[in-house]
């Protein structure tokens, strides 16, 4: 998960756990999007796939 180091304000901090918190939502319909739309979201929107799995603590694909 992202590490809320000391140089966010509180503000941010909950900016950012709120955004990754609702990030859980939206990424579990990528594999919908994969199986059904024949759609590749990791091959299209890399970084957005990265994201998701920080956010739901798995590993990095290589």
């Amino acid at each position: 998960m992202l590490s809320l180091e000391t140089r966010f304000t509180s503000e941010e901090r909950l900016l950012v756990m709120l955004t990754q918190y609702m990030f859980h939502y939206f990424y579990s319909g990528f594999y919908a999007l994969e199986e059904y739309g024949d759609f590749s979201v990791e091959a299209q929107c890399p970084q957005i796939v990265a994201w998701g799995k920080m956010c739901y603590g798995l590993p990095e694909s290589e």
